[in-house]
């Protein structure tokens, strides 16, 4: 199971404790945890070959527009992708239909 967490500014910290939690409690052995501008640049080089079991974006606030970004790489790419935010309406609700 490969899991990779992605969260920008305060919501980064979030990130890092999801991971060392997923990896402690639920021995999920390949996860990562990156802000959403190295997130797209991995996901975006041509000789990435990792597949992602889960992609986690948190955005605490639902305006990070890197997030979305991130999002639609993972969709591109054929990674599911769940979207963790604080806002009950944010500019990334409309990333589901």
């Amino acid at each position: 199971m490969n899991v990779l967490i992605v969260g920008a500014g305060n919501s980064y910290p979030v990130a890092l404790f999801a991971k060392y939690t997923l990896h402690e409690e639920m021995s999920i052995p390949s996860i990562e945890a990156l802000t959403p501008q190295a997130a797209i640049r991995m996901l975006n080089k041509d000789n990435y070959d990792i597949n992602y079991t889960l992609v986690i974006g948190i955005s605490y606030s639902g305006k990070t527009s890197d997030i979305k970004c991130v999002s639609e790489i993972c969709i591109k790419r054929g990674f599911p992708f769940v979207l963790l935010t604080g806002a009950k309406k944010s500019t990334l609700s409309n990333i589901y239909t």
